[in-house]
This record gives C-alpha cells, sequence and structure tokens, in this order.
C-alpha cells in the first residue's frame, strides 16, 4: 500500500540454516542444519524521489537440528535501510 511518500510492505521470509564450526573452546565440532519462516510488517519513507528509508519487524521461527538434538524458538528482528534509487 502506498500513500504519497509513505508505503506500508508485508511479507514472507524463508530461509535454510547449514552450520559447521568448533564450539568456544575449540573441543567440540559442531554442525547441523535448520530452516527459519517469519512473517514481517514493515514501512518505508521517501525522502526524495531516490533517497528512501525502510524499517521493518519480523518474528521468525528458527528450528536447528545437530546430530539427534533438535532446538528451536521464535525471535523478534528489526531491520532498517537506507536506499538509493540511481534509476
Amino acid at each position: 500500500m502506498k500513500f504519497s511518500d509513505f508505503s506500508i510492505v508485508t511479507g514472507l521470509e524463508t530461509g535454510y540454516i547449514t552450520f559447521d564450526t568448533m564450539n568456544v573452546y575449540n573441543t567440540t565440532k559442531v554442525e547441523g542444519t535448520g530452516y527459519e519462516a517469519g512473517p514481517f510488517l514493515g514501512g518505508e519513507y521517501f525522502l526524495d524521489k531516490r533517497l528512501s528509508f525502510m524499517i521493518d519487524f519480523s518474528m521468525p521461527i528458527i528450528g536447528l537440528t545437530s546430530r539427534d538434538i533438535t532446538m528451536g524458538g521464535v525471535q523478534w528482528v528489526t531491520n532498517g535501510a537506507l536506499y538509493f534509487y540511481p534509476f
């Protein structure tokens, strides 16, 4: 939705996760896979015809599996951006 210099944006983001790292003490290797899915809602304000500021809020659900251990949860994420449109 667009109202003069302001737009409301919404959507769904998804992702596939792979990880392969050592723990904090470099004694155990941790590896596995997971997923992320979250709805988001935000707004974009045009400061000029080619310059805008955007902010959105998301509540992703994240699930991770490593060997026989599965864990997950809900997080809150805030993103901000300054966009320049050259054309």
